[in-house]
């Protein structure tokens, strides 16, 4: 290369790194888009593996471990990257963003490794067979004002087994956008058929960000057959981001494990 080329080469590549510093809506101290996309393959990686091997990462140390070598990966510490995505909290375009160029990388991946898994198993947090993730349905959701549709509706089954008694249903999820001042609220309906024909229900009404989880309580004695409901946005003046939904059942309750009936007063 001549004097010239490379003066010209050393040229375009400051131009180059200028830009794409120019290109960074994040402030000094808060990973940027592509670092928080990177950190989270990885972490949407390390879910994945959990699903695929709960065996293996059984307990909360075992999983604790998988998630700081991603931390550690990226020398970054659990406090530093929460920091950052509390910025993206109050940034919810970029943050939504950097979702799906995250989901969209995982699931490149697994496709070009020949994993018969679907991309939504990325995105799942069951620790064990013992509580697995029922959620069956996109894991975030975007509301605007101009939307056709205010409301997600879900429907899914326990699967039989002590998944079907267990003694509740938790619905969790992560609430970012809501304006109080402007009575936007998220309406919740967590419902369930049981084998007499009945049906549980519960409702609640979500007025703030931040996580958020709804329990639907199952008397002992209930086989639950299905599990459905639907989550509504009301008055939304700008966009809602629904994000990290799951829904687990709670301990099941064996007839054997009930306390036995007081005997009759004399």
């Amino acid at each position: 290369m001549t004097i010239s080329g490379f003066q010209t080469f050393l040229v375009v590549s400051l131009s180059a790194l200028i830009g794409l510093s120019a290109c960074s809506h994040t402030p000094e101290g808060v990973l940027t888009e592509k670092q928080m996309r990177d950190v989270m393959i990885d972490l949407y990686t390390a879910e994945a593996m959990i699903y695929d091997e709960p065996q293996r990462y059984e307990t909360f140390e075992q999983r604790r471990a998988l998630f700081n070598d991603v931390f550690a990966k990226h020398h970054l510490t659990e406090a530093q990257y929460d920091s950052s995505l509390m910025w993206y909290g109050r940034n919810l375009d970029l943050y939504m963003g950097v979702c799906d160029m995250a989901l969209e990388e995982v699931d490149r991946r697994l496709k070009s490794a020949g994993s018969e898994v679907s991309s939504d198993v990325t995105v799942r947090r069951s620790s064990s067979p013992a509580t697995p993730d029922l959620w069956s349905g996109k894991r975030y959701y975007a509301f605007s004002p101009s939307d056709l549709s205010d409301r997600v509706v879900f429907e899914t089954s326990p699967g039989g087994g002590a998944h079907a008694t267990a003694a509740e249903y938790v619905l969790e999820m992560q609430i970012w956008g809501l304006q109080p001042a402007a009575n936007e609220r998220i309406v919740v309906s967590l419902r369930a058929d049981v084998e007499n024909d009945s049906t549980l229900i519960q409702r609640d009404t979500i007025t703030a960000d931040g996580p958020h989880r709804v329990a639907l309580i199952n008397p002992p004695g209930n086989y639950v057959r299905r599990i459905y409901g639907y989550l509504r946005v009301i008055a939304p003046s700008s966009k809602v981001y629904v994000d990290s939904l799951r829904l687990t059942p709670g301990e099941s309750v064996s007839v054997d494990q009930l306390e036995p009936p007081l005997p009759p007063l004399e």
